[in-house]
């Protein structure tokens, strides 16, 4: 069973909501696992998901580099000696002796080259399920995730998704983080700012992001670095208890019958209680709701 790191910036009591069409709720009943979706996926939406703010990027970069420049000045070293050895007639200059020195050569090369490019590569991969944190509805978000109206909301907490997951056998490393936000091209920022529930590129997204007040499911592949260059992008699913997931259905507050009736009908299909499915309030009359708060008869 894995187990899921939690960030420090999350309470296990802290609400999340999920909006979402009646189709993806459907298939979240079906087959009870939750879709983590690579970063790649987003870049129609917002370009700068999986990248980090220049700053963070620059310090990241310097510190691989300096890792490179070291095992190059080695190489060079080694070389320079070799010939020496070879010019001193204590060594005999060996075509494989030859052949090492290059290869580690190019190899350096290499990882310069591909410095950048892996990088992307890898922080676009990352897999993500994304959950809005809030102890009330939003307008936005009904208005954003639900198919032009014709959605619901799943309100589950961050103790009860854990719960979810780790009820099931898992085989991703996974972790769960707030996002952060920033703006990624300011010149006050510091690498440290960066950091948030111990972790850089996928909890960090822009300020102009900041009404979805995110928090994140989220896994990176397991891949052996000689393996990234031929890795292809794809969703990772992790399995869930819908029983442990699911604390309150909510239904739009755009819709009447039938979408209503159909929700209930689901819901009672997949032995989602009653009791937990309700229709929003949002809109509610609250002059209605008003004149049952005070008795004006004598």
């Amino acid at each position: 069973m894995s187990k899921v790191i939690i960030g420090d910036s999350l309470d296990a009591k802290m609400s999340l909501w999920r909006y979402m069409s009646i189709d993806k709720f459907i298939d979240l009943l079906d087959n009870q696992r939750l879709f983590l979706t690579p970063l790649s996926y987003y870049q129609s939406t917002d370009p700068f998901e999986g990248h980090v703010p220049k700053v963070a990027f620059e310090a990241m970069m310097n510190i691989v580099l300096d890792r490179i420049n070291v095992q190059e000045k080695e190489i060079l070293e080694l070389e320079k000696a070799f010939h020496e050895r070879v010019g001193a007639g204590i060594h005999e200059a060996s075509e494989s002796d030859l052949d090492s020195i290059e290869r580690a050569k190019n190899n350096i090369k290499s990882q310069r080259e591909d410095l950048i490019p892996s990088f992307n590569k890898i922080v676009k991969s990352t897999g993500v399920n994304c959950w809005y944190n809030s102890e009330s509805e939003s307008e936005a978000m009904w208005k954003l995730y639900s198919d032009s109206g014709k959605g619901i909301a799943i309100k589950t907490s961050v103790a009860s998704l854990v719960e979810a997951i780790c009820s099931c056998e898992q085989t991703l490393p996974l972790r769960l983080g707030k996002i952060k936000y920033l703006d990624f091209l300011s010149d006050t920022l510091k690498p440290q700012d960066c950091i948030t529930d111990g972790d850089i590129s996928p909890l960090l997204k822009r300020n102009e992001f900041q009404h979805e007040n995110e928090v994140r499911l989220y896994s990176v592949p397991q891949i052996h670095a000689s393996d990234w260059e031929s890795y292809e992008l794809q969703p990772m699913m992790v399995d869930i208890d819908i029983t442990k997931l699911i604390e309150k259905v909510y239904i739009s507050p755009y819709v009447g019958e039938p979408f209503t009736s159909s929700v209930n009908t689901v819901c009672r299909l997949f032995n989602i209680p009653k009791s937990i499915v309700c229709k929003s309030e949002l809109l509610k009359d609250y002059e209605k709701m008003l004149s049952g708060f005070v008795s004006v008869e004598t």
